[in-house]
């Protein structure tokens, strides 16, 4: 994938972002037709070997794609990095509406372990599932999500299928010396269910591995997006622990397990945001900015005309785009269709062309592809819900609170 052609710059941390300077984010979804996860925010590719998702995405992405600032705290995609995935499954993954997410780089105090005590220190747990499942596999810095359930992660063998009321399940880190820890960062077990994910949590620190302070108490979210927990400082410590209570599966026993586990020591600038995807407007605008069931000019865009694709890619600020670039050049739009937040408006509307198509409560408004179909939809169309193509996809938005 080229860098989006805007006058912009590469930026390694979203604090220093400009609208026009773009970033690197990797995506990962081995399975065709499920959300994958995001990671490595702020890479500078100038430094690591780095496959690119393809303007076109794919139907199992690996690699980097750009974010674009187009307004204070937004970033947009400069491609659909994942198609033949349906707005069915992205909603119930929560990325149509939003669903958290950590968008900054963070700084692990734990090293890339490769056993419970190489290269230094020492990961323990209550108990593990079956060999595998070893604590040393969620502080690894591996998530393969390829599959029902991750296998790089830990589980505990303690099953519950309600609230733990002790210390019962737990995974602990223990530093060659003492550390002073203001974070951690989790990604849930597993993507296809909720049975392996923790709920309630607490993170605990020790001296001497007997008596332990409770140092933060909360509720996991059940999405599988790497989450940001920070919380007051308590000094240098020797041993921080996870300690988990209860699980989102409700109703039978479930094994306990996470599949990462981080321990900051400096909380990030930018922390927790959202990731999720642009609304669309329902159907086309008029010159007056009113709805319209017959396609009039594609500059009219549609309506509501504030709806986020006219206004951040086909209204992107000419002044920031490269000198004979276009917005396609930024955003590689014009041959991939942009699945959005809106349902299409309940009423047959008139391409073009004059042909009639009838929306129904089950059909989602896309945007884009316009040089595919030579421009008669006005770069407007809608699609069942449940629909998958390899012509229409995920272009994430991401979304976080900037002072």
């Amino acid at each position: 994938m080229p860098v989006p052609a805007t006058t912009g710059q590469l930026r390694t941390k979203i604090e220093d972002m400009q609208i026009g300077d773009y970033y690197a984010v990797k995506y990962k979804a081995l399975t065709s037709g499920q959300l994958g996860i995001f990671s490595d925010f702020g890479a500078d590719l100038a430094t690591v070997q780095a496959n690119e998702i393809p303007v076109e995405g794919s139907a199992t992405p690996n690699g980097y794609l750009y974010l674009v600032k187009v307004a204070k705290g937004l970033l947009v995609s400069s491609t659909v990095i994942q198609h033949s995935i349906s707005w069915d499954t992205l909603n119930a993954r929560g990325v149509i509406q939003g669903t958290p997410c950590v968008l900054s780089s963070i700084t692990d105090a734990v090293p890339t372990m490769t056993s419970n005590s190489t290269p230094s220190g020492i990961a323990r747990s209550d108990s593990i599932w079956s060999s595998g499942y070893d604590p040393w596999k969620a502080f690894s810095d591996s998530i393969d999500f390829n599959g029902s359930y991750t296998t790089s992660g830990w589980m505990s063998g303690t099953a519950t299928s309600g609230t733990l009321s002790t210390d019962a399940c737990w995974i602990s880190y223990e530093f060659p010396t003492p550390k002073e820890i203001k974070g951690i960062t989790l990604v849930q077990l597993g993507y296809n269910t909720t049975m392996y994910r923790c709920k309630d949590f607490s993170v605990q620190c020790s001296d001497d591995g007997t008596t332990w302070q409770t140092v933060y108490r909360g509720v996991a979210s059940p999405n599988y997006q790497k989450q940001l927990y920070t919380f007051n400082s308590v000094g240098a410590k020797k041993i921080w622990r996870f300690v988990i209570y209860s699980h989102w599966y409700t109703g039978q026993n479930a094994a306990l397990g996470i599949s990462q586990l981080e321990f900051l020591e400096e909380v990030p600038v930018i922390g927790q945001g959202i990731i999720r995807s642009l609304t669309g407007g329902v159907v086309y605008a008029d010159l007056n900015g009113n709805k319209s069931l017959r396609f009039l000019n594609k500059s009219y865009g549609c309506y509501p005309t504030n709806n986020e694709y006219d206004k951040y890619i086909n209204n992107f600020p000419s002044k920031l785009i490269q000198e004979g670039k276009s917005i396609d050049d930024i955003f590689h739009c014009k041959n991939m269709w942009t699945w959005t937040q809106d349902s299409a408006v309940i009423q047959t509307v008139t391409s073009s062309s004059d042909t009639t198509y009838t929306a129904s409560s089950s059909h989602r408004v896309l945007r884009g592809n316009e040089l595919a179909y030579g421009g008669i939809w006005g770069d407007q169309s809608f699609s069942p819900s449940n629909n998958t193509g390899a012509s229409f996809g995920f272009r994430p938005v991401f979304e976080f609170v900037e002072s």
